[in-house]
């Protein structure tokens, strides 16, 4: 037999995903000109959001699985059924994965062989904090209202939107491309899914390149929250795979990827005067897991 040697995971996919297992519903991608810029015209107005690949993305990981089926949905009595998945890898405490082109991050804990067989679905539990690192050049001079700046540039600053409690604006604009010592950090907590103002949901699900993936906002008891509640402390995401991945006696490695292409939502200002010109912040977007095995 061969050697099980999952001693790392893969993080390294800025490339084509499709919908949402983080932040909100799917949003519409953003489009750019010739230049790079990103464009307004005809697309941002009050409330409008799109979505692209950010700078960088970070998430806290819990545990990993392979399943052999369909885990049975969290309640609110009741926690997820995962009886038919195995834990690939299982941590004590999340550990922290920074998303971007060509990055590949190890992680501990302890990884498990799954036994032979064929898996249909897969699950990562995670915290719901997510991190997002981004600076974007605009076609049109943005307004930022919570900076009182703008500029054709926009970028992430230092900050936490947590509906639970306050909920800044962490980016700013100006005239010019920030150094890299001016780019923050926007850390969103996620407690719903949903549109500000729409009815709050713990679990939504889509379409993603590889499968569909449906994601719960749970508790710290792995249940879903209450009506109205801001108590969610981690996601559960569940990834159904178009085609079933095998492990075979001589499958030796385990690789994940992430895929963040749209894992930025792109704001533009509810309350805004100037459709067009009125940003808000940058937010969390959807990503999806890819499996391989080698």
């Amino acid at each position: 037999m061969t050697r099980f040697l999952p001693c790392f995971l893969l993080f390294a996919c800025l490339v084509a995903a499709a919908s949402p297992a983080s932040a909100q519903e799917q949003d519409t991608l953003c489009r750019f000109d010739a230049t790079g810029a990103l464009i307004t015209s005809g697309d941002f107005t009050n409330d409008y959001r799109c979505s692209t690949a950010p700078d960088a993305y970070a998430i806290d990981i819990f545990s990993v699985y392979l399943c052999t089926g369909t885990p049975v949905a969290p309640t609110l009595a009741t926690a997820a059924d995962l009886s038919v998945c195995t834990a690939v890898l299982a941590s004590a405490s999340s550990q922290r994965v920074t998303v971007a082109a060509g990055v590949n991050t190890p992680l501990g804990g302890t990884f498990t062989r799954p036994p032979v067989g064929t898996y249909s679905h897969a699950a990562v539990l995670l915290d719901n904090t997510f991190r997002i690192t981004n600076a974007t050049r605009f076609d049109s001079v943005m307004t930022h209202a919570g900076s009182s700046t703008s500029g054709e540039w926009c970028w992430t600053t230092d900050g936490t939107i947590d509906p639970a409690g306050s909920f800044p604006e962490p980016a700013r604009c100006g005239a010019s491309e920030p150094d890299a010592a001016s780019i923050g950090t926007a850390t969103e907590i996620l407690r719903a899914f949903g549109s500000p103002g729409t009815a709050r949901e713990f679990a939504a699900s889509g379409f993603v390149a590889n499968g569909v993936l449906t994601a719960y906002l749970i508790e710290s008891d792995d249940t879903l929250p209450p009506a109205g509640a801001n108590t969610a402390s981690r996601l559960l995401a569940v990834q159904a795979f178009d085609t079933p991945v095998r492990v075979s006696d001589e499958t030796a490695f385990i690789d994940l990827g992430l895929r963040v292409s749209q894992g930025m939502s792109v704001n533009s200002d509810p309350g805004g005067v100037n459709n067009a010109t009125d940003f808000q912040t940058f937010a969390s977007g959807p990503f999806n897991a890819v499996i391989g095995l080698r």
